[in-house]
């Protein structure tokens, strides 16, 4: 999939926004009135009115993504133009091989006249007694209706729905402006035996079509929110930065700032996942709609979202007209009122998923030659036991055996590092590759190897590792022949990094470490040990902490287990005492380890495809829930939600992979929603055992008992997964972070 936007996106986009901020500095209130035909007329006149006719009609044949930089730019500027309205009428219009309709067509693009499609309402053509139609009915809530010259016309005419031009001055046609809470232009039209010319031309499925115009618009209607969204996250940070209370700025307190956290991940998820939509318009009509769901249900979440806190956080102000931040709240709640409701989207989605056409895009590219030689390696030789193995565990990774056995087989294979550059050993793949690899082993449940050694240790000393210590720490990684642990977080240092006292100290050819570290995961397994040891004075804070690669079979090193209140040891707490390690294993300089760990965390939050495994969990959960009988429409809504946001973690991720993620909160919005969206998997397998999950399994691993089945981990993941907002960084830390950076 595709998602490097139009070539000409950027600079119509930087155009669209300038003339708007600049139109709307000119106006005394600050705000474009909706009827500002003057507006209009430049849109025509700078060709965005033309985008999607052909270049021999003087457009660009523009791509949904063009014709949505322009209703975003429109979202921002907070202009309520009937672009949307004029831009589906085009469409529909331009995809007849009529002459009437090519003429409108021309006419729309140069600003001479508006039209509008009307499709729903109470529409009936009747023959009268001369053989001519009339149509007779009422089409309420019609944007674009009251300023428009034309409407395009779609009622059930023989065997299936049919186009008619009807010009807004009909005999028999009567509208009704009506008044709007963001004073955009909507109309109830009324017909009552209005006299109709023959349909249009029309070639194809014409139904198909409509469907696909449709879907789009509603696209572009998301789009212009998430341009009013954007608006709003920065006035409101603005202000929150200047505005004083109690001797200090608003942002200066932390629920503040958070809250601006808040609306920056919920407007780039709505971004993300909208970009996939709008990419896959033209698929096939199952792929098209469950992007257009999962769009409509982010963009009506965080319009939300973004309004309640931008008026809370702009205090009384924000509940008055004294700024515009109300007339931003009005707009997204006039776009929402436009979208289908939530429950009717989250049925919608339900329906898609209950026949199988919601579990992966990867469904959709089953003839890919990459694609087909992993999936049927992997079917030929991923060991039955392994897989089941890794779908009964209720911890984070498998247990080292049996994962090590699996990266043995791969590294035989030649993809022991998926993720590394041939250089260093691994398979060199694309993005895209990779993506396909992550989502195929998800699907069948392969373990996750080398949990620490492959995605972070590896690309560390690729960057700042020595040739000695590549050759001698990258082949063990890649054949299983060492697994690594982390030593970051101490008693007394958490997310707090900087405050961690485990010391090591030069002495010869070596440092001698003293201290502890706790909360590390497969440390009681794992033979080496990627830890941040202080080298400098207890003052020195950052500036003092060096990284250093220790062997975990070295004298003075003790080990307590930690039991998880799931039932599993996986985490543990190492002391040291005394132990000597090879100056050699200092990667870098000394001090330089802060660098290094900042380097590395950017790898854990956001370098990984974690959708896939959610996937695969709540197929899981889906699959139990449907053996339990759980069909009603609470428990449809709840798997559709959690599937939209699973959906919007693997937009991002693709976003990510492609280079096309340019918001720098990313990696730690990722971090976050992942998260976030893996305890909401975990919560609803809970919710579907109901009353049973009172039950407990203490056994481990479950996959000893070839009785057990995946519904009795479920009470283990979702305890377990609590910590999930607590390691690689707790949830407060990354809002922190994302608030940075909103400017």
């Amino acid at each position: 999939m595709n998602l490097k936007p139009h070539e000409d996106a950027a600079l119509i986009g930087d155009a669209a926004d300038r003339f708007l901020l600049d139109r709307k500095a000119c106006e005394a209130s600050g705000l474009i009135a909706p009827d500002a035909a003057d507006v209009w007329a430049s849109m025509a006149e700078m060709g965005w009115l033309a985008l999607p006719l052909p270049e021999d009609m003087g457009g660009l044949a523009a791509s949904p993504d063009l014709l949505a930089v322009i209703a975003e730019a429109l979202g921002k500027a907070c202009a309520c133009q009937p672009f949307v309205a004029n831009m589906a009428a085009l469409l529909t219009v331009l995809a007849t091989n009529d002459a009437a309709a090519a003429a409108l067509s021309a006419d729309i693009a140069q600003g001479d006249r508006r039209a509008v499609l009307v499709r729903g309402g109470a529409l009936a053509v009747m023959e009268d007694a001369s053989g001519g139609c009339r149509l007779d009915g009422d089409a309420p809530l019609v944007a674009g209706g009251s300023g428009a010259h034309t409407f395009v016309i779609v009622a059930q005419y023989g065997d299936g729905p049919a186009l008619f031009l009807v010009d807004a001055d009909a005999d028999g046609l009567a509208r009704a402006r009506i008044e709007t809470v963001d004073g955009s232009d909507v109309a109830d039209l009324r017909f009552r035996k209005v006299a109709l010319p023959e349909p249009l031309q029309t070639s194809g499925d014409l139904a198909a079509q409509l469907d696909r115009i449709g879907d789009l618009a509603l696209l572009l209607l998301c789009a212009e929110a998430v341009g009013a969204m954007d608006a709003l996250v920065r006035a409101t940070a603005d202000h929150v930065g200047t505005r004083q209370q109690f001797g200090k700025s608003l942002r200066s307190f932390q629920v503040v700032d958070h809250a601006i956290a808040e609306m920056q991940v919920a407007l780039e998820e709505a971004r993300s996942v909208l970009r996939i939509a709008l990419a896959r318009v033209g698929h096939p009509p199952d792929q098209r709609q469950r992007s257009v769901c999962a769009a409509r249900v982010k963009a009506a979440d965080a319009a939300r979202r973004v309004s309640h806190h931008a008026i809370q956080f702009h205090g009384a102000m924000g509940v008055t007209d004294e700024l515009h931040v109300g007339f931003y709240a009005k707009r997204l709640l006039a776009i929402g009122c436009a979208l289908e409701t939530q429950e009717e989207t989250l049925d919608r989605y339900a329906a898609l998923l209950r026949a199988g056409k919601c579990w992966s895009y990867l469904g959709e590219n089953a003839g890919d030659p990459f694609r087909k030689d992993v999936a049927g390696w992997l079917d030929d030789n991923l060991p039955p036991e392994i897989a089941r193995a890794q779908r009964q565990t209720t911890m984070v990774y498998l247990e080292a055996e049996t994962a090590n056995a699996w990266q043995q087989t791969l590294h035989a294979r030649g993809w022991g590092a998926p993720n590394w550059p041939e250089a260093f050993g691994g398979t060199g793949w694309s993005a895209m590759e990779r993506y396909i690899w992550a989502h195929e082993c998800a699907r069948r449940f392969t373990p996750v190897t080398s949990p620490l050694g492959l995605p972070l240790v590896g690309p560390v000393l690729f960057a700042y590792g020595t040739p000695e210590q590549q050759a001698r720490f990258l082949p063990p990684i890649v054949s299983g022949e060492e697994l690594w642990c982390q030593g970051f977080s101490e008693p007394g240092a958490g997310s707090d990094l900087a405050a961690l006292s485990t010391r090591a100290v030069r002495d010869g050819d070596d440092y001698i470490v003293n201290g502890t570290k706790i909360w590390t995961t497969q440390g009681h397994e794992a033979q080496m040990m990627a830890a941040l040891v202080r080298t400098g004075t207890p003052e020195s804070k950052r500036d003092g902490i060096s990284f250093l690669l220790i062997d975990m079979r070295a004298p003075g090193i003790e080990i307590r287990p930690i039991q998880t209140i799931g039932g599993d040891h996986e985490l543990n707490q190492i002391f040291f005492d005394d132990v000597r390690v090879p100056a050699a294993h200092l990667v870098g300089n000394e001090g330089q380890g802060w660098e290094i760990a900042k380097y590395l965390l950017e790898y854990e939050r956001g370098g990984d495809i974690m959708s896939a495994a959610q996937r695969a969990l709540l197929r899981d959960i889906h699959e139990a829930a449907v053996a339990r009988g759980c069909d009603g429409e609470d428990y449809r809504r709840k798997v559709a939600g959690v599937a939209i946001d699973i959906e919007t973690l693997e937009a991002m991720e693709l976003l990510v992979l492609q280079g096309e993620a340019v918001h720098p909160a990313i990696p730690s919005i990722l971090k976050l929603r992942v998260s976030e969206t893996q305890q909401a998997v975990t919560e609803l397998g809970d919710w579907v055992l109901g009353r049973d999950a009172v039950r407990w399994v203490s056994q481990r691993p479950l996959h000893a008992d070839p009785s057990r089945v995946p519904e009795d981990s479920f009470v283990s993941r979702y305890l377990n997964s609590r910590a999930n907002t607590i390691f690689g960084g707790a949830r407060e830390i990354q809002k922190t972070l994302i608030a940075r950076c909103v400017t």
